[in-house]
């Protein structure tokens, strides 16, 4: 009897340990799962782009219970701002050209996208230069949300890239004392979207260009011009 009563009793104690783990389990799943709730906004340009941000939101204490309707209250006091900066149309009579802009211009924006990339000037095919922020409705003032931002930018009657082509998005910070930063991001199968992730605001360089590179065949040696490489009769297209 006395090894039956030891037999259940260390069974009991068995039990107890595995329900004690399970509860330990079931509160990291809540853990897990009490996470801050995402806000989206979106905008479109011109009917050019379709701008998509979402990120994750801190709810203030005093909201707690009432997190739905804080993030409407946010939905509604923040907006998306984009704006497209355009390459100067040479055929346009204006301002003296001598008078340095007041804001960076497209070429500048482009300029400083290239040599983050490292491009050679013939391998760059195109660009799209957008500044884009989050701000107060009310005010104007920058809204700054405390992690990343994942930012969804879409080509609305086009594509972003052709076959053979790359893309990749550069930020430009306000200031000069801050590094340009080329960003890791995501097109999309249809290649109509890209999408990307940052923590800062200001201006981004959607660059479309083809990888350049060099073949050698015996002691000849062919630069890429681009587009395509020739040598003695095989043709090598942009990858």
């Amino acid at each position: 009897m006395k090894h039956i009563a030891k037999r259940i009793l260390s069974f009991l104690f068995a039990v107890c340990m595995l329900l004690s783990s399970v509860g330990d389990l079931t509160l990291l799943v809540f853990a897990e799962e009490d996470t801050a709730p995402i806000l989206e906004l979106e905008t479109k340009v011109d009917e050019t782009y379709e701008v998509k941000a979402s990120f994750a939101v801190d709810v203030p204490a005093e909201w707690t219970g009432r997190e739905t309707a804080y993030m409407e209250t946010l939905r509604g006091s923040i907006a998306l701002n984009v704006r497209e900066i355009l390459a100067a149309d040479p055929t346009e009579e204006g301002t003296d050209t001598t008078d340095p802009p007041a804001e960076p211009t497209f070429d500048n924006y482009v300029l400083r996208a290239k040599e983050a990339l490292k491009l050679q000037d013939n391998a760059l095919v195109a660009a799209r230069v957008l500044g884009i922020s989050l701000q107060y409705s009310a005010t104007g003032a920058d809204y700054h949300p405390s992690g990343a931002v994942t930012v969804s930018v879409r080509l609305l009657n086009g594509q972003l890239l052709n076959n053979h082509k790359c893309l990749d998005v550069v930020h430009i910070p306000d200031t000069a004392e801050e590094d340009v930063a080329v960003l890791s991001s995501t097109v999309s199968e249809t290649k109509d979207a890209v999408e990307f992730q940052t923590e800062d605001f200001s201006v981004f360089v959607l660059t479309d260009y083809t990888n350049y590179l060099t073949v050698t065949a015996d002691s000849a040696e062919k630069t890429y011009d681009g587009k395509k490489l020739t040598n003695d009769g095989f043709t090598c297209d942009g990858v």
